[in-house]
Order: C-alpha cells, then structure tokens, then sequence
C-alpha cells in the first residue's frame, strides 16, 4: 500500500505508479486531491488492475456518489468523523455496498474516537457479499448508544 497524500498531479500519479508497478503494490491512496474525482477517474483508468483508495477527506455522499459512479476509487475509504454525521455514512455505506466497492475505515488525527466510531458504522454495513444485512439493522447500530462520534 502507498499514500501520495494528495501531492500529486494526474500525470505525475499515472506517471509514478508505471515507476513502482514493479513492487506490486495493493493500492494508492490519495493520488490527488479528493475533490478531483475526474482526476482520479483518470488515474484509476490508467493504473489498473492497481486501485486507488481514497476518501478520507470527502466530507459529504455527494463526492462520494461522484467517485463511485465515474468507476474512479477502488476502495472507499470513509472517516466518519469528517462525514457530515451518521446520515452521510450511512449513505456513504449503501452507496458503496451499490457499486460493489470495500470500505476501508480510515481514522486520522481523531485517534481512536474515529476509529471506533468509523470501523462501528462501516463493519455494519451492508455489502453486496452479505445481502442479509438490512438498511434497519445499518441504521439501528450506527445509532445506538454505543457509538459515539466523538
């Protein structure tokens, strides 16, 4: 796994990525900046079978919905504590499940408070592997007492 931290451009990711194909790597994380979803839909194009991982600064479902629909991550990878609240992750969860992309809970400077708090939601969320899984079984663990978003 390799994070560029968003430093950089689209040609240089591709560019970057065709350099370090022969290690193998299981994704890039953040190639660009995560609000340039046609940059990444780029960089995904190019890089495959190699998939890119992001979200972990994508604040809202709508950029979310955007990645996903133009095919550009491989891996979604939310932090609930940046989310706009439980109703966004819980989008975020079904939008992702939809489009048969993993979750990946990420947990930034928040600590261990966004990683509970992101790995409670996201391990509750439905996936196209388990269709047992409800929207109200989702909804009710994400919402229960035990999760704390702080």
């Amino acid at each position: 796994m390799l994070d560029a931290n968003q430093v950089w451009g689209v040609d240089e990711a591709v560019a970057n990525m065709a350099r370090l194909a022969e290690f193998e790597p299981y994704w890039i994380e953040e190639p660009t900046s995560p609000d340039d979803v046609l940059g990444h839909a780029t960089i995904a194009r190019e890089i495959a079978p190699l998939r890119v991982a992001t979200g972990e600064h994508v604040q809202n479902r709508i950029v979310f919905k955007q990645l996903l629909q133009a095919e550009a991550i491989g891996f979604c990878q939310i932090d609930a504590c940046r989310l706009a609240g439980v109703n966004e992750v819980v989008a975020v969860l079904l939008l992702a499940a939809h489009y048969g992309v993993p979750v990946c809970p990420h947990a930034g400077e928040w600590g261990s408070a966004s990683w509970s708090s992101t790995c409670r939601c996201s391990t509750t969320s439905p996936s196209p592997a388990a269709s047992t899984t409800s929207w109200s079984s989702t909804w009710t663990t994400c919402t229960s007492t035990s999760w704390t978003p702080w």
